[in-house]
C-alpha cells in the first residue's frame, strides 16, 4: 500500500483503529516531513499486530501499533545485506529480508503480512522496496 493510499484509507475510515492510525500519521508527517522514500504496512489487513515501516534518507522508522498507543523504533544502521525471494507467480510467497550492521533485521512477506485480496499488491511492494532501499 502506497503511503498516500494508506493515509486516504485512514481518513476515509476504511481501516480499523482509525484514531491511533491518525495519530501515527500526524506524528510521522511532522517527524519526516517529505522524507519518506518508501512505506510498508505489515499486518494492516489481517489480525496480527500492525507494524508500519517508513524508509527515509535518515534511516528506517518502525512503528508498532499497540491498541490505542504506538511505539516508534528508529534504525539508522547501514544495510549490510538485502535478500529477496521472487517465485514464479505473484500470488505465491515473496520474501524480503534486510539485515543491518548492528545485527537487527527486518523480514517482510506478502502472504503473511497482508490478506488474500492484497497478496499480489504486496508482492509488487516488496519488489519495489528491494530496489529503493
Amino acid at each position: 500500500m502506497e503511503y498516500s493510499n494508506f493515509k486516504q484509507s485512514v481518513y476515509d475510515g476504511v481501516l480499523d483503529n482509525r484514531g491511533t492510525l491518525n495519530r501515527i500519521i500526524k506524528y510521522v508527517d511532522e517527524l519526516l516531513k517529505e522524507d519518506i522514500i518508501a512505506f510498508y504496512a505489515k499486518n494492516l489487513l489481517n489480525q496480527n499486530q500492525t507494524e508500519l515501516f517508513y524508509f527515509s534518507s535518515k534511516g528506517i522508522y518502525r512503528v508498532l501499533v499497540n491498541g490505542d498507543s504506538f511505539i516508534c523504533h528508529f534504525n539508522n544502521s547501514e544495510i549490510v545485506t538485502k535478500q529477496i525471494q521472487i517465485p514464479q507467480y505473484s500470488n505465491e510467497e515473496h520474501y524480503l529480508k534486510v539485515t543491518f550492521a548492528n545485527g537487527e533485521s527486518i523480514e517482510l512477506n506478502n502472504v503473511e503480512d497482508s490478506n488474500e485480496d492484497w497478496q499480489n499488491e504486496y508482492s509488487r511492494f516488496l519488489k519495489e522496496l528491494y530496489l529503493v532501499i
